[in-house]
């Protein structure tokens, strides 16, 4: 156990800040507060107005360069959106070196869209349509055929009649994004929305943004954590271990970010009921909850950001609370942890804790029964 001035000094300080590194993604993109747009942004007409959350754009370019730093390479991947702050620019194709995966290389393709599809996603359906919402655990570090999504869609093909499983997954995104991501693409009218919250940072993002939209200053967050996600493990860490580590350091601040998930969840549910779309919520766990296979790291890790192991389990406790609360008012849900943990691993690269091939499988196997069951 540390010395308890310590961990009291570590107690007071703010959440808000911390989140600067815990929704780092595949691309290693940071995140910082920023304030909401400024008055007289013109707002977005929708079909159905948001309840609980205040009326898009949230965020204006400038202010979502903020947030998502990946926003500031003209270039880059990812380009604003004033609905879901950041989407991936449509008809990209890149291959990057990745020595775990077969071959040793991985390429991103996106379509006309801007989904991670290699076939273009037309607005007329043909048969049943399912988009899949999430960061980048359901992007995927992968190629595109073998992401959840996809695996998913050929599965389904296997047992009858053709369905189109769309992978909206956009990397350093959260539970906000998902619904901004479904409020764009509405017009494609899917059957089922999927969404997959990440338990290792996606609660830590909500809270983020909540706190932006509310216009809380944020405070400077716990040295450990960023001195390490910067120099050492940028990134592992923001996959589980600086949520874990921003609540440790702000216990209030964990009822505060699952109270910011859930408003965004529930909005995102009653959207889909605009569409008469199925909505199942599916929780993700991260790697240090499913995986052994490095577990040294892990440990020096903890060591590092003056963590436990108990300390960590909040982010799947926050999970399952998450789940059990829509539950509670009627939605579906899936907890993916009992059936990783059951799945033959590792599911995880080692090189930045994301879904390997096999952990996609499994994730997809996981779905399966679920979405063949109902319409």
């Amino acid at each position: 156990m540390h010395p308890a001035p310590r961990r009291r000094a570590r107690r007071r300080l703010h959440f808000a800040a911390c989140v600067a590194l815990v929704a780092l993604a595949a691309c290693g993109d940071g995140v910082a507060a920023t304030p909401p747009p400024a008055a007289g942004t013109p707002p977005i007409e929708l079909a159905l107005p948001l309840a609980d959350l205040p009326q898009p754009p949230w965020l204006d370019i400038e202010g979502a360069k903020g947030i998502f730093p990946a926003l500031s390479k003209e270039t880059g991947r990812m380009q604003y959106d004033p609905l879901a702050m950041l989407v991936l620019r449509p008809d990209k194709k890149y291959t990057f070196d990745f020595p775990e995966a077969a071959g040793g290389k991985i390429t991103f393709v996106t379509n006309n869209l801007g989904f991670r599809e290699d076939a273009p996603t037309e607005v007329a359906k043909n048969g049943r349509r399912i988009l899949v919402l999430g960061d980048s655990q359901t992007e995927g570090v992968v190629n595109n055929k073998e992401s959840f999504a996809n695996v998913l869609e050929a599965r389904l093909a296997e047992r009858g009649p053709p369905v189109e499983v769309i992978n909206g997954g956009i990397g350093t995104t959260g539970p906000h994004n998902y619904l901004g991501v479904l409020l764009k693409h509405l017009d494609l009218r899917p059957d089922v929305v999927v969404v997959t919250i990440y338990d290792g940072n996606d609660f830590a993002h909500a809270l983020q943004i909540e706190d932006t939209l509310r216009g809380r200053k944020p405070e400077p967050f716990p040295p450990a954590a960023r001195e390490a996600s910067k120099t050492r493990w940028p990134e592992q860490l923001p996959q589980a271990f600086n949520q874990a580590a921003v609540f440790e350091s702000d216990p209030p601040a964990v009822d505060r970010a699952l109270a910011a998930a859930l408003t965004a969840c529930r909005e995102l549910a009653r959207q889909a009921d605009a569409i008469h779309a199925r909505v199942i919520f599916v929780a993700l766990p991260a790697k240090p909850d499913i995986d052994h296979d490095d577990d040294e790291l892990q440990a020096t890790m903890l060591e590092t950001l003056h963590l436990t192991r108990e300390d960590v389990a909040v982010n799947t406790q926050l999970g399952s609370r998450l789940l059990a609360a829509l539950a509670a008012e009627g939605r579906e849900t899936l907890d993916l942890l009992p059936a990783l943990k059951q799945a033959e691993g590792p599911l995880y690269w080692r090189k930045d804790w994301h879904l390997n091939v096999a952990g996609h499988a499994a994730v997809a196997a996981a779905l399966l029964d679920v979405v063949s069951a109902g319409k």
